[in-house]
């Protein structure tokens, strides 16, 4: 129906979640400082269902983090530079992809940049 709202309408002001990087240089090298990415979330009400992925930038799935995860308010999950063949990942920039559907239905993604770097 023209001009009524239906499943492709943007909607303004609906964000529910925020993601931050910490830190924003990940290096896996094993020396302690840096070694792993925490990808905080801080969600406005519980019960979100998150996937968590990290993709290189030609859009190749490097690891899936979380699959199916149910939320609370915050927290965070934990990427430690490797592939999901266990194996660490060229340095270079990376996106960090949390999906999520709040309890309403409602589907969001928030792309982040990371770089991964080695000393």
């Amino acid at each position: 129906t023209p001009t009524y709202a239906n499943s492709q309408q943007k909607r303004e002001g609906v964000e529910t979640g925020t993601i931050t990087l910490d830190p924003p240089v990940l290096t896996p090298d094993g020396d302690g400082q840096d070694d792993v990415l925490l990808i905080w979330y801080r969600f406005t009400e519980p019960g979100n269902v998150a996937q968590v992925r990290i993709y290189d930038l030609a859009g190749r799935l490097v690891r899936t983090i979380a699959a199916n995860s149910l939320c609370g308010l915050n927290g965070y999950f934990r990427w430690d530079g490797l592939t999901e063949q266990a194996r660490s990942v060229p340095a270079g920039p990376y996106v960090v992809c949390v999906q999520y559907y709040s309890k309403e239905g409602r589907f969001h993604t928030i792309k982040k940049p990371v770089a991964v770097g080695y000393r």
